[in-house]
């Protein structure tokens, strides 16, 4: 569609019979500007001046196009970074693609998730990076769900009286075989890294002073 500009001025005043003087109905009519394909009316120059022809590059011409903000995204490749997309707590646990981190997060995801006691225990570790366990028998830490290779973190064992003992499932490796907790009613921290989905690296810090 052609741009058409008019004088601000209407000239009352009836055309003329000579063919070649101006008539007031030249200057009432619209006048078109042309310009070279894909340009835009603008200045590039510095200072004030007349206009000039800008290029309008095909990524331009879509951006111009688009029927709405999340188009202009798309077409800019921006994703969920141009709305500070912020990846939630579970979010960053869970792995979720496509959002952002915020130090927040991240150091709330690390808060230790208190964990039920059962006879056999099963970790998600899409739930937390550090857990929190009392015991109230002596458990299966049996094979957990949800494994990251790569993530790493403690599990705080209560104890919560004497004699307690955990079993492992085979995934859970330690230096010369499965470690021992504390005798005693302690606090022992056992220290883990997944190395795969079929091997936890393990140890364990008994009741630090």
């Amino acid at each position: 569609m052609a741009i058409n500009i008019k004088h601000k001025f209407i000239s009352p005043v009836a055309d003329d019979d000579d063919p070649n003087v101006i008539k007031p109905s030249n200057w009432n009519d619209s006048h078109n500007i042309t310009l070279a394909a894909n340009k835009l009316i603008g200045r590039a120059s510095s200072g004030e001046g007349p206009a000039e022809e800008i290029d309008c590059t095909a990524v331009a011409r879509q951006v111009l196009a688009a029927a709405n903000a999340a188009a202009i995204r798309a077409i800019l490749g921006l994703g969920g970074a141009a709305l500070l997309n912020e990846a939630s707590a579970s979010d960053f646990l869970g792995a979720v693609v496509g959002k952002l981190l915020s130090a927040k997060n991240v150091w709330d995801a690390a808060e230790p998730v208190s964990v039920d006691y059962d006879d056999e225990i099963v970790l998600d570790f899409s739930a937390g990076i550090n857990f929190e366990i009392t015991l109230e028998g002596s458990p299966l830490l049996d094979e957990p769900i949800n494994l990251k290779p790569g993530q790493s973190g403690v599990i705080i064992i209560n104890t919560n009286g004497s004699g307690r003992s955990i079993a492992y499932h085979s995934i859970w490796k330690a230096q010369d075989g499965p470690l021992d907790i504390s005798s005693g009613d302690t606090t022992d921290y056992m220290f883990y890294f997944i190395k795969d989905t079929s091997n936890i690296i393990y140890s364990i810090l008994r009741n630090p002073s």
